[in-house]
């Protein structure tokens, strides 16, 4: 790729392997030239893994573009509904981890486990994946360092579309527990069970990271407060022995939804 080329095509019938370049170069160079289906087994080569690597991929079903260029071992996947390049690794997104959330439940017809994950590529984009139950095309979020808190406030909101106790693992993650230390020790480690248990216990289990840190996360939380069941939680969170029954359903999963209190 000399550097007077300004614009790398990929072409629909062909897979291709760019060794030698900085992996930024080679994506923001990149662009898709045409469509095609998994099953056009077309290309003018004789490797094999580029056509298992091609079926394999989560959502390449449901994808427009079908045909990868791989950079120095990693592959280039094309993110849902721009198009917009970015490398992956062992089929997850290759950058910064913003945010995470992960749903499991081993409870008779519920049982399942879905994550989804927020990760931010290069200085402007970020892609939203899911794999497990939720096994999507990645979709690509705009992003800036002026509005990371936005952009994860919204990604959580579309993560909340599709699953359950998304504000109720966002507010354990980023709201503090008993905020004034009122709880003698005793009742203290019951309700660290209890966190433990919503994590990687039995039943429904919940876990929600979050990476901003500083004015980022305090924005975050100040976005998500706006929502009445996100609000109720960190109050709860913050005053546990004044909300003790209420509380101990939601981490239990008994009543999860009932604000009515």
């Amino acid at each position: 790729m000399p550097d007077e080329v300004s614009v790398f095509d990929v072409p629909a019938n062909v897979a291709m392997w760019v060794c030698g370049f900085p992996e930024d170069e080679v994506l923001h160079r990149l662009r898709t030239a045409g469509d095609g289906e998994p099953d056009e087994h077309d290309w003018a080569f004789s490797t094999k893994q580029f056509e298992s690597q091609d079926d394999e991929f989560p959502g390449s079903w449901e994808a427009s573009a079908r045909r990868y260029v791989c950079v120095d071992g990693r592959r280039v996947q094309f993110a849902e509904p721009s198009g917009a390049p970015f490398l992956t690794q062992n089929d997850a997104p290759v950058g910064v981890t913003l945010a995470t959330f992960h749903w499991g439940s081993e409870d008779g017809m519920m049982s399942g486990a879905s994550s989804w994950t927020l990760t931010q590529v290069s200085p402007t984009r970020a892609i939203a994946s899911a794999d497990g139950d939720a096994t999507a095309p990645p979709v690509e979020m705009a992003l800036s360092s002026e509005r990371l808190a936005e952009v994860v406030a919204r990604w959580l909101a579309d993560v909340e579309g599709g699953t359950i106790g998304v504000p109720l693992a966002a507010a354990i993650e980023l709201e503090p527990f008993d905020l004034a230390g009122q709880l003698p020790d005793a009742e203290r480690r019951s309700w660290e069970s209890l966190l433990v248990d919503l994590r990687s216990g039995y039943g429904t289990t919940l876990e929600c990271t979050i990476a901003l840190d500083g004015d980022d996360r305090e924005h975050l939380r100040n976005i998500l407060a706006e929502d009445d069941e996100y609000r109720a939680i960190r109050d709860a969170l913050a005053n546990p022995a004044k909300h003790d029954e209420w509380l101990r359903a939601q981490l239990q999963q008994d009543d999860p939804y009932d604000l009515g209190d």
